[in-house]
C-alpha cells in the first residue's frame, strides 16, 4: 500500500499532525511495560509466574493505545480479578511515581526531533494524543520536549475517564484548531491507534518501528517519521 497515495496526499501537505506520545515520539514502550507488569504482578502476587508475565505483557502489547484504567482492568481480568475504583487510583499512582524514575533515561525519538524541527518555523496545527493520564503526560513532554521545539505543539491532550484518545480528543482537536479532521494525519505506533484514528476517519499512519514486522495491516505503515520528514 502507497504511503503517498493513501494518506498525505492532502494530510501531510497541509502540515496538520497528530502524535500519539509514547512509541512514536517518546521512545518509553520497553519501560513502560515492564513497569506496568511489575506493578500488576505485584498488585495480583503472580512475581514468579513467568505464564503470568507472558500473559501481561501481550495484553500490554495489545490494548497500550487505551486509557490506562481500561489496560489495567484488562490485565487484572486476565486473572479473574475485578478492579475496583481505590484499586485503580492507587496502581495508577505507583505507575507514575516508578516511571519517573524508570524513564529518566528514555529520550524522544532522533527521528521524531528531526520532524519537530522542521515543523518549528511552518504553518501547522500539531497535536499530542495519548492515552496517558493528563497530569503525568504533562510531566513527561516538559521534561522530554526541548525547550525550542515547544512551541511546535497547538496542544497536549492526555487521557482520563470521561475525555481520551479516540473521538473525544479528536473532537476537541477540530473543535479548537477549527480544522476539518480529514485534513489531519494521525500518527501512532500500534494498530490500536490506527483503529482509534479510523473510527474518527482521521487519515492514519502506524510508525512500526519494527515491532509488528511479521504483521500484514490494512492500512498504511512506515518504519520511522523520516518518511514524513522527507515531504516537509
Amino acid at each position: 500500500m502507497s504511503i503517498r497515495e493513501e494518506v498525505w496526499s492532502s494530510s501531510f501537505q497541509c502540515r496538520n499532525l497528530i502524535f500519539d506520545w509514547d512509541g512514536t515520539l517518546f521512545d518509553s514502550v520497553p519501560a513502560k511495560r515492564s513497569n506496568f507488569i511489575k506493578i500488576v504482578t505485584d498488585f495480583l502476587g503472580i512475581q514468579n509466574s513467568d505464564l503470568g508475565r507472558l500473559t501481561l505483557s501481550r495484553t500490554f502489547d495489545e490494548l497500550s493505545g487505551l486509557k490506562r484504567r481500561a489496560v489495567l482492568e484488562h490485565m487484572c481480568a486476565k486473572f479473574d480479578h475485578l478492579l475496583s475504583e481505590d484499586e485503580y487510583q492507587s496502581i495508577n499512582s505507583e505507575l507514575f511515581s516508578l516511571n519517573k524514575t524508570s524513564l529518566q533515561n528514555c529520550k524522544l525519538f532522533p527521528d521524531a526531533l528531526r520532524l519537530l524541527q522542521r515543523l518549528l518555523n511552518l504553518e501547522s496545527s500539531v497535536w499530542i494524543s495519548s492515552s496517558v493520564p493528563q497530569t503525568e503526560l504533562d510531566y513527561f513532554v516538559n521534561v522530554n520536549v526541548p525547550k525550542h521545539l515547544s512551541g511546535v505543539f497547538s496542544g497536549v491532550l492526555g487521557s482520563d475517564d470521561s475525555f481520551c484518545k479516540g473521538v473525544p480528543h479528536f473532537t476537541r482537536i477540530e473543535f479548537q484548531s477549527k480544522i476539518n479532521l480529514k485534513d489531519f494525519l494521525f500518527i501512532g505506533d500500534d494498530p490500536t491507534d490506527i483503529r482509534l484514528g479510523q473510527l474518527s476517519r482521521v487519515p492514519s499512519l502506524l510508525i512500526s518501528r519494527h515491532r509488528f514486522a511479521e504483521k500484514r495491516f490494512h492500512f498504511p505503515s512506515a518504519e520511522s517519521l523520516d518518511v514524513l520528514c522527507a515531504t516537509a
